[in-house]
Order: structure tokens, then C-alpha cells, then sequence
């Protein structure tokens, strides 16, 4: 299933969105379909990432979000099959290397996930993807003090930013720390399905005041607060056994 690991020391950065597009409007496109991601709407995502692929070869991140549209969907053997049909110069970007990572965790591929996941946090110490999985894997492993001043430091991050604040408000709940997460909890994003998720947690299980954001995908967004309320009541956080979430999925 797997492949070795590519080189990590000669990685090469994906293309930003300089590059011309093939496609009239693709560019646009590429968009909606980051903001459909965002928000859960994995099917409009999939069929426009899907779409655009065999067209934009200049863009491998369009290749990247089918991947990330696929994981997010808890599709992890689809995502896998993405990330490697990249080409081999990008499949050796650090970006590839966090999902390849997540995806064998998603799988249960516990080991291989997390031989991939440190190779790529030791090789690119201040990339957010795998500053935002390490923070993740800290949980997991139970230093949860840890983890949360991890998810702090990258708030602003444009990339990680808004998951990490919510990871920070749900570390704070889980120490019961309700009035000095309560600021970070209304600025999180209502356009993003893991926010809302949590939002939607918070007021099931914990009496938090809530409105439903209809810039959400309702179903996707449930399977996000069911995940959240499965993490919430973990009583040993392991990263030795297969994560007990939705999917399997880390919530990223």
C-alpha cells in the first residue's frame, strides 16, 4: 500500500497560485473549491478539484486539495492514491508528507503514520501542517498542556490558524476552563465545519449557547461534533492504539 518515504531533505515547494491557469476560471474555481472544503461540502469539492486536475499540471495544488477533500471525507485510500500520483518532485513537498502521514493514521497504519509524521516534523521544524499534526500527536499521547500552548502559538497562522483556536478552546474545556476560552470560542470561523463542529459539541454536551452557521454542511458538521465529544471523553489519550475518532480522523 505503501511507498518509501521520498527524500525529505531535498524538498520542493509547491507552486503558488503565480502561475498561470489553463482553464478560464479556474483560478476562481480553485477557490470555490477551498471554501466548499472548508466547509464541508466534500462533494462540490471533490468535482471541482477532480475536474481541474488533468488540466492544471502547473498547479499541484489542486492535486493536494483532492487529497485533503478526500481525507476530510474519511476517504483515506483515495487521498493516498492522489498524493501519490503526484509528481515525484511534489510528492517531496512537506505538505505531502503531513497527509501521507494522516492518511496512515487514518488507515490504522499507526507505525508507518507516525514514522512519517516525525520524519517530517524533524526535517521542517516550522511548517505549520506539521507543527499543527505534531501539536495533534501531543494530544494523543496525553500532554495535553503541551499541545495546547502549541495550538496557541499558531492562532495566527493563515493556513492552521482557525483549527488550532479550536483545538485551544477544546483543550480549555477539557480542564474546565470555560470563561478564559469563551473570547476564542466567538471568534472562531462560522464558514468551517471543524469550528462549527466543536460550537455544536459545546452546546450538546456542555450547555454553550450556539446558532447553527448556514455557511456549513449540516451532516458534515455533526460528524465533526461527534468526533469532538469522542475525543472529549477519551480517559487515556494514546498514540499507540488507532485514534477512536469518526473516521479515524484527527480533526485537522
Amino acid at each position: 500500500m505503501f511507498r518509501s518515504t521520498p527524500s525529505l531533505s531535498n524538498a520542493a515547494s509547491v507552486q503558488d497560485h503565480s502561475s498561470l491557469w489553463n482553464l478560464p476560471g479556474a483560478q476562481i474555481a480553485y477557490e470555490g473549491g477551498r471554501r466548499a472544503l472548508r466547509a464541508g461540502f466534500y462533494e462540490p469539492a471533490r468535482s471541482i478539484f477532480g475536474a481541474l486536475l488533468p488540466h492544471e499540471p502547473d498547479h499541484p495544488e489542486v492535486g493536494l486539495s483532492l487529497a485533503r477533500t478526500e481525507l476530510a471525507a474519511g476517504n483515506p485510500v483515495y487521498a493516498e492514491l492522489t498524493l501519490e500520483s503526484l509528481d515525484a518532485a511534489v510528492r517531496r513537498n512537506p505538505t505531502v508528507q503531513v497527509l501521507l502521514a494522516e492518511c496512515a493514521l487514518q488507515l490504522g497504519e499507526i507505525s508507518q503514520g507516525l514514522s512519517r509524521s516525525f520524519a517530517c516534523i524533524e526535517a521542517f521544524p516550522q511548517h505549520s501542517l506539521g507543527r499543527f499534526l505534531a501539536a495533534r500527536l501531543l494530544w494523543l499521547g496525553g500532554q495535553e498542556d503541551q499541545a495546547e500552548f502549541q495550538f496557541l502559538s499558531m492562532a495566527a497562522d493563515p493556513g492552521v490558524g482557525a483549527r488550532s483556536c479550536a483545538w485551544a478552546v477544546f483543550c480549555g474545556w477539557r480542564k474546565g476552563q470555560r470563561d478564559l476560552v469563551s473570547d476564542l470560542l466567538a471568534n472562531l470561523r462560522t464558514d468551517d465545519v471543524v469550528c462549527e463542529g466543536l460550537r455544536e459539541f459545546g452546546h450538546r454536551a456542555l450547555g454553550i449557547p450556539w446558532i447553527a452557521s448556514d455557511r456549513v454542511e449540516s451532516l458534515a458538521r455533526q460528524v465533526c461534533a461527534d468526533a469532538w465529544n469522542d475525543l472529549f471523553h477519551r480517559r487515556h489519550a494514546s498514540i499507540s492504539a488507532r485514534p477512536a475518532f469518526a473516521g479515524g480522523r484527527l480533526l485537522g
